[in-house]
Order: structure tokens, then sequence, then C-alpha cells
């Protein structure tokens, strides 16, 4: 199950999200991103966008503890039993 943390600072320009995400042992991993404005966009500055930047980032996150703690793991124990 995955759910969804979203917080937006528009007086920096910084968006972050947070993903829980609980693994089928009952392991419960985080994926965290954050995107930040660039000075020379302050002009353009835009909540969805941020938001969308920081959320992909932090399904990046998620999925890379997900490979290094439920699948290789698995994969390693299938491997031996072969």
């Amino acid at each position: 199950m995955k759910q969804i943390i979203e917080h937006w600072d528009e007086s920096h320009g910084i968006a972050r999200c947070i993903l829980n995400y609980t693994t089928s042992t009952g392991i419960s991993l985080q994926g965290i991103g954050i995107a930040k404005c660039h000075p020379d966009d302050y002009p353009y500055i835009s909540k969805l966008t941020g938001g969308i930047i920081a959320e992909y980032r932090a399904e990046i996150d998620l999925l890379k503890k997900i490979n290094n703690y439920e699948i290789k793991p698995g994969i390693a124990a299938l491997k031996h039993v072969y």
C-alpha cells in the first residue's frame, strides 16, 4: 500500500513528497523526494510542477529501496535454492 504525504513551501519554492510503502513481509519503507525552484525561475513558480517532480523523485527513491530490500534478497534466496 502506498500513501502520499506532500508539502509545499510557497515562500522558498520547495516541494516535498514522502511515499510510505509496506512490503509483503510487513517492513515499512519510505521514499523521499524534494524539488526546489531555481532562483531564475521564481516568476514561474508552480505548486503543481514542484509536486510532480517531488513525487517522481520519491517514487525513484522508493523503487531503489524496494529493489534492495525486497527483490534482491528474494532473487538471492531463489538462486540458493536452485
